[in-house]
């Protein structure tokens, strides 16, 4: 059986297009989904309608629902923060039942085919454990990139090297049972096998961040014994939906998010995260650092942000 792996798409509706275009052309049975739909790009509704109309989906929620969830039962007189912006734009704006559906999903799932498991998580505490391991998240490859511009071979290798000589992760594991373990969340696309555990993270079909722009996905195709993993990566017309977001509505209500969402989508790199950690150190000038952070911190944070000088 062959399987299309999508996660992290944040409301990105043109890089989902063509990545299902795609996908058309690959005889796939079955679509795996790993959450994070929306949040991020403002097309959560046109998103969340595409994903609910795929036959035989097996999809499990990402932190941008979990948001979504803690949401329900607020006001907009409640919705204060600059910081969640992008959050409360994705709850105010998708319909009824879309948020009913994104928050229904669950946190993991199980397919099994033949002898093989499959499990679906949003993140996985060895490759998304905090603090990052170093070039599995996007923030320690993006500092690596900015005076080593790795190529995703050697990108992928450096990951594989890692799995191989650390013995912290190889014994944890070595904890999990043999089976197929399935995530996203940082947004970068690599598969590493360590003694019948396999590992696959599709990256983002919405907002890859390993400097290249196209919308990622993985497919994996089940026979038998034979394991056979594609990655691909699809352009689209990033152009375009630069041109839409600058239009949209979500554009006037979070500006500051708009553009940040425009430079990753246009070039492939991490400026959310590199201006969040901004925000951060600020933040430490005033005393200990608690989030979500107050709205005087945040407009001195993007008075001193220079994107130009991010990379």
């Amino acid at each position: 059986m062959k399987y299309a792996i999508i996660s992290d798409i944040h409301g990105n509706v043109s890089a989902l297009q063509a990545v299902l275009n795609d996908i058309q052309l690959q005889s796939v049975d079955r679509f795996l989904l790993l959450g994070d739909f929306v949040v991020g790009l403002p097309w959560g509704n046109e998103v969340t309608e595409l994903i609910r109309q795929l036959p035989s989906v097996t999809a499990v929620k990402g932190n941008g629902e979990e948001y979504l969830q803690q949401l329900k039962g607020s006001t907009q007189q409640d919705h204060i923060y600059e910081q969640f912006k992008p959050i409360y734009w994705a709850f105010n704006s998708l319909s009824d039942d879309n948020v009913y559906y994104l928050v229904s999903l669950p946190s993991e799932a199980v397919v099994i085919d033949s002898c093989h498991t499959i499990k679906l998580t949003h993140t996985n505490h060895i490759f998304n454990q905090e603090p990052s391991i170093d070039l599995l998240d996007s923030q320690t490859l993006n500092q690596r990139m900015k005076y080593d511009r790795l190529t995703h071979t050697e990108h992928l290798e450096l990951i594989r090297d890692i799995v191989k000589t650390d013995a912290t992760i190889q014994s944890e594991i070595l904890q999990l049972e043999p089976a197929i373990y399935l995530f996203g969340h940082y947004h970068l696309q690599y598969s590493v096998e360590y003694r019948g555990r396999l590992f696959i993270n599709p990256g983002s079909c919405g907002r890859a961040l390993d400097w290249d722009n196209a919308a990622n996905y993985t497919l994996l195709d089940i026979d038998y014994d034979t394991i056979t993993i594609t990655e691909r990566r699809v352009e689209y017309d990033v152009k375009q939906t630069v041109m839409q977001l600058k239009a949209s509505e979500f554009s006037r209500f979070a500006p500051v998010w708009s553009e940040l969402m425009e430079q990753e989508i246009i070039s492939g790199k991490d400026y959310t995260n590199t201006f969040v950690k901004q925000l951060a150190t600020i933040a430490q000038e005033y005393g200990p650092v608690h989030f979500p952070l107050n709205n005087e911190i945040w407009q001195l944070a993007v008075e001193r942000w220079d994107p130009a000088n991010a990379f």
